[in-house]
C-alpha cells in the first residue's frame, strides 16, 4: 500500500470514527469539558466546543517560536466521543489540518493521541510552528484554563491559547 493510500485510509477512518461518536461521557475520567477540577471557576470558557487560537509557544529551553498572526494554529476540543470513549479534537496548524482524540481528567490531566494530518507543504517558518505545535499537543501532560486563556504544559514547554470563536471551525 502506498503512503498516499495509507494517508487516505487513515483520514477516512478518522472521519468514520467522528461520525460514530456518541457524545456521552464513557471515559469516566473526570470533567473533560470544564475547568480543572478544584479551581472553583464556574464562569469563563470550557475546554470543549470552543475554537482555541495559539498565541505563544513557550519552550523551556528558551528557544523562540515566532507565530504568524494570520496563520496561527487553531484547535477545537469536542465533547463528542469515539466508540472507545476518547473525545474528538480537530484543528489547523496554520498549514495542515488534523484530527486526533484526547482524554482530559482529574487534576487537569490531558492526553492527546497521535494526530492524523493532511500533508501540504508551506513556508519554512509556518512548518516550524507546525512541528512545535504538534509536538506540544501530542506530548500534552496537563491543562488549565484561567483569565489568560488555555495553557497546555507538554514537558518541553507550554502552549498558550485564547478563545477564538469568531473564526470558522477547522475542517480537520
Amino acid at each position: 500500500m502506498t503512503q498516499a493510500h495509507r494517508c487516505g485510509t487513515l483520514l477516512l477512518l478518522s472521519m468514520i470514527l467522528t461520525s460514530c461518536g456518541t457524545g456521552a461521557d464513557e471515559s469516566g475520567s473526570g470533567s473533560p469539558g470544564g475547568t480543572v477540577p478544584g479551581e472553583g471557576r464556574s464562569d469563563g470558557p470550557e475546554l470543549s466546543d470552543h475554537s482555541w487560537r495559539l498565541t505563544v509557544i513557550d519552550m523551556s529551553d528558551g528557544e523562540d517560536v515566532e507565530l504568524s498572526a494570520e496563520r496561527a494554529p487553531v484547535v477545537v476540543f469536542s465533547e463528542e466521543a469515539n466508540p472507545t470513549g476518547s473525545r474528538l479534537m480537530n484543528g489547523s496548524t496554520g498549514c495542515n489540518n488534523f484530527n486526533a482524540t484526547y482524554d482530559a481528567g482529574r487534576g487537569g490531566r490531558l492526553a492527546v493521541s497521535a494526530a492524523v494530518m493532511t500533508r501540504m507543504a508551506c513556508a519554512e517558518d509556518v512548518m516550524r510552528v507546525e512541528r512545535f505545535f504538534m509536538i506540544g499537543l501530542e506530548s500534552a501532560r496537563t491543562y488549565r484554563i484561567g483569565e489568560e486563556g488555555l495553557i497546555i504544559d507538554f514537558g518541553g514547554g507550554v502552549l498558550h491559547f485564547v478563545v477564538d470563536d469568531g473564526r470558522a471551525e477547522p475542517a480537520g
